[in-house]
């Protein structure tokens, strides 16, 4: 409620009085596909800070399989997370000392 009237006059009608969430998954798909390279770099090396959190076997898994809605949950959203992660901290030059 205090959301959509933050947003009034912002959004249009049609968002603002939606009952469903926003589904992310073609924003995502679309982020995974254009940042194709950067994806791969942050999968494949060995010293990603993701590593520390989840089995590299499983995200490689995960990366694997065609996004639909019906495959759409928390496990895309632990990939994203995995991949934002490393991003991030390339790109703040965040070295991670605790290897």
């Amino acid at each position: 409620y205090i959301l959509r009237n933050a947003m009034w006059g912002t959004l249009p009608d049609a968002i603002l009085s939606r009952q469903g969430p926003t589904p992310l998954l073609p924003l995502f798909s679309r982020g995974m596909e254009r940042e194709r390279d950067v994806v791969q770099t942050c999968v494949k090396d060995a010293r990603a800070v993701w590593r520390k959190y989840v089995r590299p076997d499983w995200l490689m898994d995960r990366l694997k399989v065609t996004l639909t809605p019906e495959t759409d949950g928390p496990e895309a959203v632990v990939s994203w997370l995995c991949i934002s992660t490393e991003a991030w901290f390339r790109s703040a030059n965040i070295a991670d000392t605790s290897a």
